[in-house]
């Protein structure tokens, strides 16, 4: 079962992640069962996950020509992390041209505009339907189609018409102060950036149906809680909806062959790593720690949200890893898989 929620921050916030979904969840169920029940809900998770979470995305919003000046008729659209293509092939000289003017205008692989392609963040849900029919196999493919544009060198749109994209973010620089408690005095003034979205979108492939129920009692404290960091000074506040769309992505998760994650996955044995088009971070961070001491998790290294994975077998191709031992604290790197066609 696939179920669909948004996210309407009502306050700034830290960038939400599919671990931080994951983690803030985890919290609500200590907060509710207790800790003896999270472990063992976690031990049983590591070998038969209940469900698979993605990470958050935009809901944009656009308007068809419109200006600065005034802004009508605005649409709303679900935005998905971009493709991780392999590179352009078609652009290889087969042999040197003699007409070097010609050359210029067919063979430089049109560099300017690929890089507006190249920097894009995101694409639209038109162009993920194409990407999973295998219409789009190669970055090239985004600059040869007339249909597809770029908005801003950051969402990939297909449409015949010149679209403009609202603003879904505001950034905020907050000047925070560092108290003595023995002298009563100022000892350091250091500043912290926050950031304002607007609604995002997550979806939730449920592999236990009775689970559901629990999960969404989950969210309602997670609401009451907050989610990010500086939840105690009052970032972090959401509010959180199923909504009825995205259905027919459901029939679309499969992690059996190849596919695009969209979630970033802590990558194991069971990816065939040379046949996988990806992007690698390094995340490391301390243990929420509203309700513990300070802890800090190992590092873990991440594929991200948009890489192409190459199924080895039907296993799962990410994992729960443990990153504290005492105690014992996991960090959540599972695929968020849905099939697209061989690249």
């Amino acid at each position: 079962m696939l179920k669909v929620y948004t996210i309407n921050f009502l306050s700034i916030t830290s960038p939400i992640r599919a671990y931080t979904l994951f983690g803030s969840l985890c919290w609500a169920y200590r907060l509710a069962y207790e800790e003896k029940e999270l472990t063992r809900f976690l031990e049983e998770f590591r070998e038969n996950p209940k469900f698979l979470i993605s990470s958050p995305f935009p809901v944009a919003k656009y308007c068809e020509d419109c200006n600065e000046e005034e802004i009508k008729d605005v649409k709303e659209t679900f935005l998905f992390p971009k493709p991780i293509l392999p590179l352009k092939t078609k652009c290889e000289i087969p042999e040197v041209p003699k007409d070097g003017k010609e050359y210029l205008e067919k063979y430089i692989c049109k560099k300017r505009e690929r890089k507006n392609y190249k920097k894009a963040q995101f694409i639209t849900e038109d162009i993920l339907k194409d990407f999973i029919n295998g219409e789009i196999n190669e970055e090239a493919t985004f600059i040869e189609k007339e249909d597809y544009k770029v908005f801003d060198k950051k969402i990939i749109y297909k449409s015949s018409k010149e679209l403009k994209f609202l603003p879904d973010t505001k950034s905020t620089l907050l000047t925070k102060n560092v108290i003595n408690r023995i002298t009563s005095t100022s000892e350091n003034l250091y500043t912290e950036e926050g950031t304002f979205y607007d609604t995002q979108f997550f979806l939730v492939k449920f592999y236990d149906n009775s689970f559901v129920k629990t999960f969404e009692t989950l969210l309602k404290i997670i609401e009451n809680l907050g989610i990010g960091k500086n939840k105690n000074i009052g970032w972090g506040k959401v509010e959180i909806k199923e909504i009825n769309a995205l259905n027919w992505l459901d029939e679309h998760i499969d992690n059996s062959e190849n596919f695009i994650t969209l979630s970033p996955v802590i990558p194991t044995k069971n990816i065939s790593i040379y046949e996988s088009f990806y992007e690698f971070e390094t995340y490391k961070a301390p243990v929420e720690n509203t309700f513990t001491s300070f802890l800090l998790k190992q590092k873990v290294i991440y594929l991200k949200e948009g890489s192409i994975i190459k199924s080895v077998n039907n296993n799962y191709k990410g994992q729960l890893k443990q990153v504290v031992k005492n105690p014992t604290i996991y960090q959540y790197g599972l695929e968020f898989p849905i099939k697209v066609k061989e690249l």
